[in-house]
């Protein structure tokens, strides 16, 4: 599959080229090495392509529940660009993967953008609800708490 997305990623990059639905879907549920050559790739897509490329992808994850862009949306969360950290984070809105919860604390109580602050809380608020639901380990009850309450 390396080659596959070696051509998806040559294509993202590539800014006269249509950024067509069917090459994101493509992107979906990537395997380490396909997501190392994204992380790669990532920082010479011009900007304003990232941002349409994660806009869209966050559009099809929305659109169909089978699609799983989490480890780029994961990833998105470090880009230099307040945007698409702040959608990265709506991006993983479904995911209930509590290793994501220090993530969005660290978002919450750092990030430079106060719209990626308020992306951040909005998601651990959905922790915070599964914790109520006794549906998150107890450890983690606290923190989102905390960190939710210091905003």
């Amino acid at each position: 599959m390396s080659l596959a997305v070696e051509k998806i990623i040559a294509d993202l990059v590539n800014t006269e080229q249509v950024l067509r639905n069917s090459l994101l879907v493509d992107l979906s549920s990537l395997g380490s090495e396909e997501l190392k050559l994204l992380q790669q790739a990532w920082a010479n897509i011009e900007l304003k392509r990232r941002r349409q490329i994660i806009y869209r992808l966050v559009e099809l994850a929305e659109d169909n529940c089978e699609l799983d862009f989490d480890s780029i949306f994961r990833n998105c969360l470090k880009d230099r660009d307040a945007d698409i950290r702040s959608k990265a984070v709506e991006g993983l809105w479904e995911s209930e993967d509590a290793s994501l919860i220090n993530l969005f604390i660290n978002l919450l109580e750092q990030d430079s953008s106060v719209d990626v602050q308020v992306a951040a809380a909005a998601a651990l608020g959905k922790f915070a609800m599964l914790a109520e639901l006794n549906k998150l380990r107890s450890c983690y009850t606290a923190r989102i708490c905390q960190a939710l309450l210091i905003v």
